[in-house]
């Protein structure tokens, strides 16, 4: 689907490549552009220096989803830097899934690791020590304010 065709409409999931990390309508005006590459003869896509850290950001989210390298060069003066995309061969096509895979497993456990101990770290309430006179003597401090 074109881009220019959902202009009027927020583009969907499939439209964009980027793993819901950006706004939808910046990564689908270069989601295009790269799946256009990927079905290409060409082995590399050179972005003009003229986009900004953020669309170099989205791009390189692009990348990462759809399993292709990307570098990031020139000077970090505005203007200067810019970034080329590659079709990887088939070693680092297997290294890219692999550090992928290490990564949701990463951030998997991340997301567990809390809700475990934020369970194991809140006492239970204490009714007595609410500043009621009851044992402990520190009701004053338990109290919300």
């Amino acid at each position: 689907m074109c881009v220019a065709e959902s202009s009027s409409t927020q583009p969907s999931s499939t439209d964009v490549a980027d793993g819901g990390r950006n706004d939808p309508e910046q990564a689908a005006k270069f989601s295009s552009e790269i799946r256009t590459f990927i079905e290409s003869g060409e082995a590399e896509l050179a972005f003009p220096p003229e986009l900004s850290a953020a669309d170099r950001k989205v791009v390189h989210d692009i990348c990462y989803e759809l399993d292709l390298t990307c570098k990031s060069r020139g000077p970090k003066k505005a203007g200067g830097r810019f970034i080329t995309v590659y079709k990887p061969d088939a070693a680092q096509s297997a290294k890219l899934k692999a550090q992928k895979e290490r990564a949701a497993l990463r951030t998997k456990s991340a997301k567990a690791e809390p809700e475990v101990g934020e369970a194991a770290e809140k006492p239970p309430p204490d009714e007595t020590a609410a500043g009621d006179g009851g044992e402990g003597g520190d009701g004053a401090k338990r109290q919300k304010v």
